[in-house]
Formats: C-alpha cells, structure tokens, sequence
C-alpha cells in the first residue's frame, strides 16, 4: 500500500474517533502529534484510537485530545487533515513571530565577540589538501 493512501486511512480514521469533523474546532501538530481543540471531549473514542495501526498513544486534558502518531507522520497526517476537511489549521505557537527571532539571532551572531571565536575555532578545523 502507497503511503499517501496509508495516511488518507489514518487521517480518516483518527477522524472519525475523535469525534467527526463536526466536533473539531481547529488542529495542529508538532513533531510527533496531532493535537486538536474540541467542541465535546466525551466524544473521543480513546480505545478505538490506540488501537489504530500506527497510533503510540491518546493524552485528553479538558478540550484537548493530542494522537501522538511518531516523528514526520503527525505533520503528513495534519497535511491531509487540512487538504480534505475545511477545519481551522492553527500555526503553531513556537513559530509565530519567526522572523523576529531570526533576525534576533543572526545580529547576536554577528557580535564582535563572534568572529573572534570564529577565528579562533577556524584554526582547530582541518585544512583540505591541495
């Protein structure tokens, strides 16, 4: 079986379980899970999600029901989750603001400071032969 089709079934199925697209409000992921606000938490099928072929486990806490689904499939799945429904698709909170931080980041890299250290580790790199 193709993996597109592998991750239309689970995405289907974690669908179902977590109580149809009608009790979603919205969803994201992160590395390992999908992570979805509900409208009735008492709607999950708990049991019936840990059984699912490739599912590790189910964390609810209030209107929260996180799948964790293991590392690159929780974003494929919240992928196919966003093409085939017309559920709200949070941006992850760690990656608001990104530009900001980068640029944070570069002027702190960019210090004085930096480049001596810089200087300083270029001579403990080795040098490729000519």
């Amino acid at each position: 079986m193709a993996i597109g089709k592998k991750i239309k079934e689970a995405t289907d199925e974690i669908l179902k379980y977590v109580g149809g697209e009608s009790n979603i409000i919205s969803f994201d992921s992160c590395m390992t899970r999908v992570r979805f606000i509900l409208k009735d938490n008492s709607k999950v099928n708990k049991t019936k999600l840990e059984k699912l072929k490739g599912v590790m486990g189910v964390v609810q806490s209030d209107k929260q029901a996180q799948v964790i689904v293991g590392p690159g499939i929780a974003a494929k799945i919240a992928e196919r989750m966003k093409q085939d429904t017309k559920i709200y698709k949070r941006d992850m909170p760690e990656f608001k603001g990104k530009d900001k931080v980068k640029a944070k980041v570069k002027k702190k890299y960019n210090e004085p400071i930096t480049h001596v250290f810089k200087r300083i580790a270029g001579k403990f790199k080795p040098h490729k032969k000519k």
